[in-house]
């Protein structure tokens, strides 16, 4: 049983190497891993190169998403994992147990927790998935599973297909709602799987983003004004006071045009 794990990368030498070298060292496990870049014009094609078992594949002007359906087009693995090329796994026995879990259990999707980490690597919050992840929950705050946290069998993409290119920023939250709609079975692995930089370069922190959670919203729950979105999910994390912290912070540097 193989493992394809799929980067979407644009101009990401400062930390592509980080994210490399966390799939490259996991243990007792098969792994294909397949780099898209959209057009870099910094280092990141000469890092990638020292790792020789990486397949680059040179996309260029590709959106993340175009990226991502490309991956899982050329993909040969069984199971399929997305880690950005600024993020990184836990340790080095991640995907063998994730294997396991799928293994002993009839699922199609699992998932686990992520730790959301700063540029350097230090320590901002974890982001704790639900333990029983349903369409109710999922369709009225959009947001819900990590994507690097998030594991697929393959033929998952063959019953729901591919991600939504129209949805620049949050497609992979669309992707999941369908996949609750179409039954597709998901289960939690209480662990936490890989680590998350956040910082303003993220998809999910684009302005523009907010457009797409609107859009996702309005998609399944035609009858619901948007505020229902914003009023759950402030409640649904009211208890994780370091992510409240580190909203405030954001939308502070935000408003204040400061970049980090």
């Amino acid at each position: 049983m193989k493992f394809t794990i799929i980067t979407p990368t644009l101009n990401s030498e400062k930390y592509i190497d980080n994210c490399l070298s966390s799939v490259s060292l996991q243990k007792d496990i098969f792994v294909e891993h397949i780099v898209v870049d959209g057009g870099s014009t910094d280092a990141t094609k000469e890092i990638v190169k020292k790792f020789p078992n990486v397949k680059f594949i040179h996309l260029n002007g590709s959106s993340i998403y175009e990226a991502l359906n490309h991956g899982i087009n050329i993909s040969t693995g069984d199971f399929i994992a997305f880690l950005n090329s600024d993020d990184y796994y836990e340790d080095e026995f991640v995907l063998r147990r994730v294997l396991q879990f799928f293994t002993n259990n009839s699922v199609d999707i699992v998932y686990c927790d992520c730790v959301m980490v700063d540029l350097s690597g230090k320590y901002l919050y974890k982001y704790v998935s639900v333990k029983n992840l349903n369409f109710k929950i999922a369709s009225k705050l959009i947001f819900i599973l990590p994507h690097p946290s998030t594991f697929f069998r393959k033929n998952v993409f063959d019953v729901i297909g591919l991600y939504d290119t129209s949805l620049k920023f949050s497609s992979d939250c669309e992707f999941i709602l369908r996949c609750l709609v179409s039954g597709i079975k998901f289960k939690k692995f209480n662990m936490a799987a890989a680590r998350f930089r956040r910082h303003t370069s993220n998809a999910s922190s684009n302005p523009h983003a907010f457009n797409d959670i609107k859009t996702i919203f309005k998609k399944f729950n035609p009858a619901l004004p948007f505020f229902y979105h914003r009023f759950l999910f402030l409640i649904y994390h009211a208890s994780n006071f370091k992510y409240l912290n580190f909203l405030i912070i954001r939308n502070f540097k935000r408003f204040f045009k400061i970049e980090s």
